[in-house]
Order: structure tokens, then sequence, then C-alpha cells
């Protein structure tokens, strides 16, 4: 898709009675550099004023593209200002539109789940969709919401397995109908003496029969090869089994907090997991979700009481995914980070989160999606006791997403889950955890 071009058409310009533009048309399309040249006074500020937007035409227009930058001549800052000071007014206008999103966010995160307000984003926003996925006919165009779109999705991958399942039985006949019967029906047989007469008559229009059909069958091979549509691939599907590993058996918890504290980030008076639990922590940002799985992880100090089971073993997807190899393919990552014994045992193919083609790219060649699918992978190839996901949602396909929630809710050992996803929140069946920023512990409440 072409960038806009900067338009500008008759503009005009007066400063002191004096016309300094006078019916100046200039189009600036993408690539073209233009420079402005001319004796001091003609006008080359003020028309680089006028088309930043930075002074009003007189007269005529301009429209200009969303991106537009403009260095002034001289800084527009008082003489005395410090650097800190520009700053802060450079990035006003983006700190308050963080603010108001942050605002948005929390509004939508209190609405009640029985409220029609209480839509996972694609739902509330989306009238169209459109899926990439790979289709019979390509890209296709869903009309309505995520909730509509999942139903047709479904009826639509039925129809592509039924067609391409019919068409290769048709394929399979019609090498049968070309290859063997037209010589099982060859004339040559032996004749009976009421026939001999008639037999060399018979044979011909027998013969043509025969070479009519196989003539029909080859045609219509030739047309099907060409045209037959391509199987349906396989789509990934998050097949791991256990999550978490079961921890022995002990009345004590597997991690105790007691007045946790995080300056800046945390507060947090006390909470308790259990070899079993599934608790899921949500708050706006800033609340300090992530502080507090890294603070369960041990991989950030914090005051306070903080006690783990001896020999508890902690595995936390983070929510930026860097692999310090980035030239290594995904399979060795996957290998030399597990081991080959392990790596052997549980196939990275066999967990349903990476295509058999994409195994053998650099790991910094995969999209952001990839690389989380490929940290998951490997956190649930040896699963630890204690399993800490921070926003796992994020990136994710929604079908893989889906699959995810369901795995999240059985099996041994236990599970915190970070995250503002309002569709997992909306099916989340263990505790639930709020945090407020800078005030800790809001709630803690059981789904059942």
């Amino acid at each position: 898709m072409s960038q806009p071009a900067l338009l500008a058409h008759d503009l005009v310009r007066v400063l002191g009675g004096r016309p300094v533009l006078d019916g100046v048309c200039l189009t600036a399309s993408p690539g073209h550099r233009i420079g402005l040249i001319g004796e001091n006074g003609v006008g080359k500020s003020t028309l680089l004023r006028v088309l930043a937007g930075v002074d009003e035409p007189d007269a005529g227009g301009v429209t200009r593209p969303g991106d537009l930058g403009f260095l002034h001549q001289e800084m527009p800052f008082d003489a005395g200002s410090t650097i800190a000071a520009v700053l802060s007014e450079a990035l006003r206008e983006a700190r308050e539109d963080l603010a108001e999103l942050d605002r948005l966010g929390e509004g939508l995160a209190r609405v009640p789940e029985d409220d029609p307000g209480h839509q996972e984003l694609l739902d509330a926003v989306c009238t169209d969709l459109i899926d990439l996925d790979p289709a019979v006919d390509g890209p296709v165009r869903f009309g309505g919401n995520y909730s509509a779109y999942l139903s047709e999705k479904r009826a639509e991958r039925e129809r592509w397995e039924r067609r391409y399942a019919e068409e290769q039985q048709e394929l399979e006949e019609l090498r049968h109908s070309a290859g063997v019967t037209a010589h099982q029906v060859a004339p040559d047989r032996g004749r009976s003496d009421n026939e001999k007469m008639g037999y060399g008559h018979r044979a011909g229009r027998v013969q043509s029969q025969v070479s009519r059909r196989v003539r029909n069958a080859t045609r219509r091979l030739e047309e099907l090869e060409r045209a037959q549509v391509a199987e349906p691939p396989r789509p990934l599907r998050f097949t791991a089994g256990e999550l978490a590993a079961r921890a022995e058996e002990d009345s004590r918890p597997l991690v105790s907090l007691g007045d946790v504290r995080v300056p800046g980030r945390l507060t947090l008076d006390g909470l308790e997991l259990s070899a079993t639990d599934r608790l899921l922590v949500t708050g706006g940002n800033g609340a300090g979700k992530s502080t507090l799985l890294a603070v369960l992880a041990g991989d950030l100090p914090a005051r306070g009481k903080v006690r783990r089971r001896r020999g508890l073993t902690v595995g936390l997807l983070t929510q930026d995914t860097v692999f310090d190899r980035p030239e290594r393919t995904v399979r060795d990552t996957y290998e030399l980070s597990l081991g080959a014994a392990r790596a052997e045992k549980v196939p990275l193919g066999s967990l349903g989160l990476m295509h058999e083609a994409d195994l053998d790219k650099p790991v910094g060649q995969l999209s952001v999606g990839q690389r989380r699918r490929l940290a998951l992978a490997l956190l649930v190839a040896r699963p630890p006791q204690l399993l800490l996901l921070d926003e796992p949602t994020n990136h994710l396909s929604p079908r893989l997403c889906d699959e995810l929630e369901a795995a999240l809710g059985s099996g041994p050992g236990a599970i915190v889950v970070a995250s503002h996803d309002r569709w997992l929140r909306r099916r989340w069946q263990g505790r639930e955890l709020r945090l407020e920023p800078g005030a800790g512990r809001k709630e803690d409440t059981t789904r059942v």
C-alpha cells in the first residue's frame, strides 16, 4: 500500500502586509527529496512552517501524511529550559495517551461478566475478520465478530477436508478406469458359434466404447489433477501432557509470601501457593503482575518474607522472549537447552507448538509469537513443579490460546498465570488475585 504524499495547493501567506507566499502549489511524494532555495526572506521557512502546520495559510490548503515531522530552524524552547523539561514536553501527548489507555483498560476490567459490554477484544470491536491461515481459496474474509468466525471457520475447514477427500477418491477411480479397466474389457475374447457372423462389427463397437471411456477418464483425470485442491495442512494442536510436575506430598505450601515489598512496583500482604494451586493474577498495567511472578520465580529480590520449598523447580514464561544465540536453529536450540536425551523423549514436533517447516529456521528469524511458542515448549517439555506464565496468550493464535487455557485447568503441579485477557478470565476456574497499583492485594476469590 503506497504512502500518502504531502499536497499543497494555492498557498497564500501574508506577513507585515506583504505576500510572502502567493499561490504556491507543491506535491512531495514518498521517496522524493525536495530542496528549497532562494535568497533570505523569499519564504523558505514560511513555506516549511505552513507545510508542517505550525502556521496557517491565509488561503489555500495542505494535505499532510500522518507521520510528518518538522525540525525548527531554532529550538522553540525557552533558553532556560532544562533537557529534562524539553523531553517531558515532547512526550506529554504520548504519556497522556498511555494514561487514557490505562484508564479505559481499568474500566473494561471492572465491567461485570453478565454485562452486555463484557466482550476479548475481537468480539467487541470487529465487524469483519480476515483469516490469513491456509484455506482452500486463500485468505478468507468473515463477516461478524470472533464468536461468529469460530463457527464459520470450523464449517469452512470441514468443507475443505470433505472436498479434498472426495477429489482424492475420484482421482483414484479415474486412474483405475484409465489404466486398468480398459485392459480388462479388451474385445479379443473367444467367439461363440452364434455370433461369428457379427463378431467383427461387435468387436469394433466394443473397442470404440472402450476407447471413448478411456479418453473421457483420461481427460477428466488431467483436469482434476490440474485443479485439485491442496491437502488441508495439519493445524497446530497443543498436545503437551502435564504442564506442571507433581511435588512431593507435603502439607507445606510450595511458596509463601508475607508483607512483600518491591519499592515502586509491588506491595503484597501475603500469598500462599499449594502444590496443586491454580491462580490467576489480574490488574491494570503497573499493578505488579510481572513483578509478582519474578518474585515467585526467585528472579527478583523483595523485602519481606519469601519462603520456597527446598528443591522446588520453577519455570517462568516472560513476556519478552529473547534467545542468546539468534543464529542457532529452532531444532538445535531446543535440543541444546533440554539435552539430547530429553529432546528425544519429548520431540518438539510432538507438542503441537511449531510447524515442521520452521524447525530449521534460525530463532532470530522467528516471529514474536513463534519465539513465545518455542519458549513455552522448552518449559512444558520438562514440566516444573511451579509454572509461572506472564500474559501467555499474547502473540498466540486464538486457537492455540483456547487449547492452552484448556490445558491449564487440569493435571498436577501448581500454575500461576498473570493476564489481562478477558476471554481467559471469563473461563478461569481457579483462584483469582487482583492487584492494584500501590495497594497490592485487592481480592482473592475462587471460581467454581
